[in-house]
C-alpha cells in the first residue's frame, strides 16, 4: 500500500508514474494506492484511457485544476473511496460496490459541471454534502444530499436519465432533480425534490416520506405510497398524467393537486389526519378523515 501525491511534473496524464510523488509503479497508481491531490500544484489531470483501479482518491479544496473531461472521465475502474473538495470541474467513472464504498462531494463550486459521477456498475453510496454534482450512470444504492443546517443554494444533485436506478434517497437540504427512478424509501427532510421526467419516482412497494421541504412532481410518475408528514407535495407545475396509489396527509402537510388538467389519478382514497390539507379544483376526491 502506498500514499501518492499528484505533482504533474511530467504531464497531465494520470497514468504516468513520474507525475506522482513518490513515483507510482509503471502505468500509474494501482489497486493498493491512496492518491492525494493536495492543491500544491494546479496541473490538470487527464484520462489516457488506460487507468487501473485504486484504493482511494482525495482531492483538497485548494486544488483548482480539472480532472478528466466530458466524454473522457478519469476511469478509476474500481475504487473504495472518492473524497472531492476541489474547485475545478471533475469527471469520474468507477465501480464502487463494496458496503463501505463512498463518493463524498464537499465543494463550494455550484458550476453546472462541478462534479460528474459515472459508473458501469454499482456505487454503494453517494454523499453530496456541499456543491453541485451530476450522477450520470450506474446503479446508486444510496444517495444522500445536503446536511443539517444547510441552505437551499448550498447543495444540488442532478440524477440524469443514464442512471439505471437509485435504490434509496435521503434529502436533508438543497435540491435533487431526478430524471430517473428513485426506488426504495425516499426521505425528504428539507429542500426540494424535483421529479423531471417519466421514469417514475417510486415503483413497486416503495415509499416517499415528506418530512419537510417540497416535492415538485413533474413527468408521468407513479407514486406508490406518499406520506406527507409536513411540507408540501406540489403537483401544480405539470399537467401530464400521474398516479398516486396511496396517500396519507398529516397535520402540517399540504398536497396541492391543482394542475389545471385534472390529470392525477388516485387509485385509493387519500387519508387525511388532523389538520392535513389536500387542495384540488375541478377534481372529485373522496377523502378519509381521521
Amino acid at each position: 500500500m502506498a500514499t501518492l501525491t499528484w505533482t504533474g511534473t511530467t504531464s497531465t496524464a494520470w497514468s504516468t508514474s513520474t507525475n506522482w510523488n513518490p513515483n507510482s509503479a509503471a502505468g500509474g497508481p494501482g489497486t493498493t494506492d491512496n492518491c492525494y491531490v493536495d492543491g500544491s500544484v494546479t496541473v490538470n489531470i487527464a484520462s489516457t484511457g488506460d487507468e487501473t483501479g485504486i484504493l482511494s482518491l482525495h482531492v483538497a479544496s485548494s486544488y483548482t485544476g480539472t480532472i478528466g473531461e466530458s466524454g473522457s472521465p478519469l476511469d478509476l475502474v474500481t475504487c473504495r473511496q472518492i473524497n472531492f473538495s476541489g474547485q475545478g470541474d471533475a469527471y469520474f467513472k468507477a465501480v464502487m460496490a463494496g458496503t463501505s464504498d463512498d463518493v463524498t462531494v464537499r465543494t463550494s463550486s455550484m458550476a453546472a459541471n462541478a462534479v460528474n459521477i459515472d459508473s458501469t456498475g454499482t456505487i454503494n453510496r453517494v454523499n453530496i454534502l456541499q456543491g453541485r454534482a451530476n450522477v450520470q450512470g450506474g446503479t446508486i444504492s444510496t444517495l444522500n444530499n445536503g446536511h443539517v443546517g444547510g441552505r437551499m443554494g448550498d447543495t444540488q444533485c442532478t440524477v440524469e436519465s443514464g442512471v439505471t436506478a437509485v435504490s434509496a434517497t435521503n434529502l436533508i437540504s438543497g435540491r435533487i432533480s431526478s430524471a430517473q427512478t428513485l426506488a426504495g424509501t425516499v426521505n425528504v427532510n428539507g429542500g426540494v425534490l424535483e421529479i423531471t421526467d417519466s421514469a417514475g419516482l417510486n415503483g413497486g412497494t416503495s415509499i416517499l416520506n415528506l418530512n419537510g421541504g417540497t416535492l415538485v412532481a413533474k413527468g408521468t410518475s407513479t407514486y406508490t405510497l406518499l406520506n406527507v408528514f409536513s411540507g408540501k407535495a406540489d403537483f401544480t407545475g405539470d399537467g401530464r398524467a400521474k398516479t398516486v396509489t396511496n396517500m396519507n396527509v398529516y397535520t402540517g402537510g399540504v398536497v396541492d393537486l391543482r394542475n389545471g388538467s385534472n390529470s392525477i389519478t388516485m387509485s385509493n382514497n387519500p387519508i387525511v389526519f388532523g389538520d392535513g390539507r389536500v387542495l384540488a379544483t375541478g377534481q372529485t376526491l373522496t377523502l378519509k378523515v381521521k
